[in-house]
């Protein structure tokens, strides 16, 4: 069975923990008995366009736990790629002898006619096999760019909609009291805090709809649309008296 299948199967703390690889007295620890609220470090950074980022880094424990939970979201999201695009680059790789798959490389040949072997590559950040150098290689060539960056992106995804998310969504489909786990490993004050691995992993499937509305909008005016965490661009070939 699937690590996507035994989590939507599972009901229980106990059997979410297992599905986690981790044991169930740790889960409890960690969020019934240590308490997330209690086991933050906040500090700032300079942002690269000016002004503070805000950073909220989880305790050891509680980044363990919240690793486990990035890792299998990310298995997750690899078998529901895998099961939509059979034939993709990205689900099944061209090995060469001797050398690992240029992932980089292979993101420029997901342009293609057949939609079988089409994988889109719409987010890059925090993504198996994406990288900021996979997002600015889907722009080359392009005569103008446009880059915006979403203010408060983190902040936007609150307790609620992260637990929605889970039970809602036709992929995953979760017991409620599983998403609810979810959401407590993952939200701080109410929200998915900068600091934490599974934070951007859990952004980018909420985001997923917005990134197939922009790149249709994109795609009608001949762009090309990427997402990387928070940092969204738009590039086009055409001149700007064809906009």
């Amino acid at each position: 069975m699937s690590r996507l299948d035994k989590l939507r199967s599972t009901s229980t703390k106990s059997g979410f923990a297992d599905v986690l690889g981790v044991s169930a007295v740790f889960l409890t620890r960690c969020l019934y008995i240590n308490k997330p609220e209690n086991q933050y470090h906040q500090f700032t950074i300079d942002k690269k366009t000016g002004g503070k980022r805000v950073i909220n880094s989880p305790s050891k424990d509680l980044k363990s736990l919240q690793k486990s939970l990035s890792d299998l979201l990310l298995d997750c999201v690899d078998e529901i790629n895998s099961k939509k695009f059979p034939k993709s680059q990205l689900a099944s790789p061209k090995l060469r002898k001797n050398k690992e798959p240029d992932y980089a490389a292979e993101v420029l040949k997901l342009k293609i006619p057949s939609a079988n072997s089409k994988q889109p590559s719409l987010s890059h950040g925090f993504v198996r096999k994406r990288s900021i150098i996979t997002n600015a290689m889907m722009h080359v060539g392009s005569k103008y760019v446009l880059n915006i960056d979403l203010q408060d992106f983190f902040d936007s995804f609150n307790f609620g909609r992260v637990r929605g998310f889970f039970i809602k969504n036709r992929n995953f489909q979760l017991n409620p009291d599983v998403a609810t786990v979810i959401a407590q490993i993952a939200c701080y004050d109410n929200k998915l805090p900068q600091g934490s691995p599974c934070s951007p992993v859990i952004t980018n499937l909420i985001s997923h709809s917005l990134d197939i509305r922009l790149a249709s909008l994109a795609k009608k005016y001949k762009c090309t649309y990427t997402r990387y965490a928070d940092d969204i661009t738009f590039s086009t070939r055409e001149g700007l008296n064809n906009r």
